[in-house]
């Protein structure tokens, strides 16, 4: 179904379609509001030149983002907690023509601005045009999002309106919940707030949005929660361990809860063990894809053997995605059940990103693909993920995955979650640093587990190990290690 026109269908609707801690806005309240900012986009923004969008969770912001849909103007989502100069040379990177600003704190010197007073007069004065929806093309471009750039330059990836409708398309067949609120916490700068903003406006289901301020505070966090009563949860597996380390959270708690969706970070087998224990019968699905692919290209419900097993699948390709595991370094296709680059092509891949980088992109035997960079394999018709291929460090002349290490932290009793770093000096690696949270309840001791590891590694692979009360999260909600690299 085209994007605009399943927002669309519920526009006559008085259920809720955004929930935030500012209010709730219902589907007829919405999408009269976005109809509105539409109509000033169409009047002012040329065909193509997207528009910047900034601010967190306020009840602006999934209406900026439907009126740039309306409106068939590409949309940029930049959130508060990205610096003012970076934000700045995002909106520059895109050619960005307008910023609309649902919140305070960036005023740009690249494009002109809305401020949310401004935004908040033209999308609820009732007296304003409401504009109809603007002609669009499948390949016309949806959505812009930056990636963490090597050259330390971000880089943006235009994803087509063809790509998104068919993410969609499949999300929906991987979830068995069609009814009910959707509980997402993600930033609309990570894409994975994709699966959760637009499978609800698409679906008539409320979009249950978490503030990151709600983060560091279980009262209020869980309040919300239970406020939203979500039936469908989209999460990273760090923000669930963050959940999980209070025994509140908890079907007790939270009976409308059915289901789970994750991606943006490897699901461990002990946190699906721990969901299925407070959340007995609840539906886990476990999926896998970069930004560059929209979202997701992988997917599939755990089940009981998968979480014996160690090592969780990420799923099976989605259909129109092709998925080849190739040798990373002569781009050979591998036979199954061998490790190697994950390299993805089909309706999912974006058309590349902004400007001249190429990075990933590229065509390979005659097919545009994009190489991931993820480390994976495929047995049985299950992908699985091992890591990054670039997380690889040499050591005392060993090349050692950090990912290996954190993988057998986790492994050991009462480890909730678990990141390893290398220590640099001088552009060199002198020492490997390991970060471990509890479980709940649980005391580790740092010399007992370092004693345990130089059990089962070699002694190289042996870090320091230090034990924090929780683990660093982004406003994504996933491990922070620009955060733990800045721990004395």
């Amino acid at each position: 179904m085209p994007m605009t026109a399943g927002l669309l269908r519920f526009s006559e609707s008085d259920a809720p379609a955004y929930r935030c801690s500012q209010g709730v806005l219902s589907f007829r309240e919405l999408t009269a509001a976005a109809r509105r900012l539409a109509a000033l986009l169409l009047r002012e923004i040329p065909p193509g030149v997207p528009v910047g969008i900034y601010g967190h969770k306020e009840l602006l912001m999934p209406v900026c983002i439907a009126a740039c849909a309306i409106a068939n103007r590409p949309y940029l989502p930049i959130d508060r907690q990205i610096p003012p100069a970076r934000a700045e040379r995002m909106l520059q990177a895109a050619g960005a023509g307008l910023l609309l600003a649902a919140g305070e704190g960036f005023v740009p010197s690249s494009a002109a601005a809305v401020g949310p007073a401004a935004l908040a007069e033209t999308a609820f004065d009732p007296g304003k045009d409401q504009a109809a929806p603007a002609a669009a093309r499948p390949g016309d471009r949806f959505y812009l999002l930056f990636t963490s750039g090597s050259s330390g330059e971000p880089k943006g990836v235009a994803v087509t309106r063809e790509n998104a409708a068919s993410f969609l398309r499949w999300e929906r067949s991987l979830l068995s919940t069609t009814s009910g609120p959707v509980l997402s916490h993600a930033a609309y700068s990570f894409d994975l707030s994709v699966a959760g903003l637009w499978l609800a406006l698409t679906s008539g289901r409320c979009a249950a949005a978490l503030e990151s301020e709600l983060f560091g505070d279980y009262p209020a966090l869980f309040g919300r929660i239970g406020e939203a009563a979500p039936s469908l949860a989209v999460l990273t597996p760090s923000f669930a361990e963050l959940l999980l380390a209070s025994p509140s959270f908890a079907a007790e708690r939270f009976p409308a809860l059915r289901e789970l969706l994750f991606c943006g970070e490897p699901l461990r087998a002990g946190t699906v063990r721990r969901l299925w224990a407070r959340f007995p019968g609840i539906r886990i699905v476990n999926s896998y894809g970069p930004t560059e692919c929209t979202v997701a290209v992988t997917g599939c419900e755990m089940e009981e053997w998968m979480a014996e097993s160690g090592e969780l699948p990420v799923g099976r390709s989605k259909p129109g995605t092709q998925i080849v595991v190739r040798n990373p370094y002569t781009g050979g296709a591998l036979p199954d059940g061998t490790a190697g680059e994950l390299v993805v092509s089909g309706d999912s891949v974006a058309p590349g990103y902004l400007g001249p980088a190429q990075g990933g992109f590229g065509t390979i035997d005659g097919v545009f693909s994009y190489r991931t960079g993820d480390l994976g394999l495929c047995r049985d018709g299950l992908f699985y993920c091992l890591g990054r291929l670039d997380r690889q460090i040499k050591w005392h002349g060993l090349r050692i995955e950090p990912g290996e290490i954190e993988q057998t932290l986790l492994r050991c009793e009462g480890i909730a979650q678990a990141a390893v770093l290398p220590v640099l000096r001088g552009g060199r690696v002198r020492r490997l640093r390991a970060f471990v949270s509890p479980c709940e309840g649980v005391f580790l001791s740092s010399a007992a587990l370092e004693e345990t590891l130089r059990g089962i590694l070699p002694a190289a692979m042996v870090p320091s190990v230090e034990v924090l009360p929780r683990m660093p999260l982004t406003s994504n909600g996933k491990c922070d290690y620009a955060a733990l690299k800045e721990l004395p």
